[in-house]
């Protein structure tokens, strides 16, 4: 038995990286009808359904681990807005066009939902998206976007292909993207999956990378504090190219 109660199905029409993430994924794990949305996930997430629940506002119980919501005016849009099929398993969205920001929250959404965070000797080392062949040009872009919103350069021009079976499959491997991907995820206060992202952070954070976050909450402070580049410069024994370089790098 599953519940159809009230709720505000226009918080995913938000401009949030909040609404972008659940948007990204209910593409994954959701079932759009046309004039309902649907989500239900496995008991061992009902922790994370119960966030869905709350963020649209849905006033019935999770606990058949289903939130069912039925508005056929504001799901319409919502399938406009980022053309969502209703057999959105064979036929892919187009690649968002948002600020950076929100295009991650969504991307990130989709990982929790479709992708799969590998993990060995108790700490991640690869995020794995497996999909519908057909999403293989998403799966290209998803690929370039994050290694530029990153600003981390790719070792080769693709990471995403078909498999034997014929699945788009897109593996994520680089350590330091990972670790950006949760140091930015966190920055947003994305509602991500805990039993997929705990091992990946702070706690595995290389020496090197923590140095740079270090030096990132650093430049953040001394802008915020009105100094110029030029001071900044001065005060953390930095040329002028690599304050620029860095800057751009952090989005900052």
């Amino acid at each position: 038995m599953h519940h159809l109660c009230v709720g505000n199905l226009t918080s995913l029409l938000d401009e949030t990286a909040e609404a972008y993430y659940w948007v990204g994924f209910l593409m994954a794990d959701g079932y759009f009808s046309g004039s309902a949305v649907k989500l239900h996930l496995s008991e061992k997430d009902a922790a994370h359904l119960s966030q869905y629940a709350q963020f649209v506002s849905y006033r019935g119980t999770c606990r058949s681990a289903c939130v069912n919501l039925r508005n056929p005016e504001v799901v319409t849009q919502i399938m406009a807005k980022f053309s969502i099929s209703n057999q959105k398993t064979y036929k892919p969205c187009p690649f968002p066009q948002a600020n950076d920001d929100l295009v991650f929250a969504l991307i990130v959404g989709l990982i929790d939902g479709d992708g799969h965070i590998r993990v060995r000797r108790e700490k991640a080392y690869s995020i794995d998206i497996k999909m519908h062949g057909s999403w293989l040009g998403f799966l290209e872009q998803t690929d370039d976007f994050l290694h530029q919103y990153c600003g981390l350069k790719k070792s080769k021009p693709t990471f995403a292909r078909l498999n034997d079976l014929g699945y788009a499959r897109l593996v994520l491997s680089n350590s330091s993207l990972l670790e950006v991907m949760k140091s930015r995820v966190e920055c947003l206060s994305l509602p991500v999956m805990a039993r997929k992202w705990s091992l990946v952070g702070d706690s595995h954070l290389t020496t090197r990378r923590k140095k740079r976050e270090a030096l990132r909450q650093a430049v953040v402070t001394l802008l915020a504090e009105g100094h110029k580049r030029r001071s900044i410069c001065d005060i953390l024994q930095m040329t002028k190219p690599t304050l620029g370089r860095f800057i751009r790098q952090e989005r900052l």
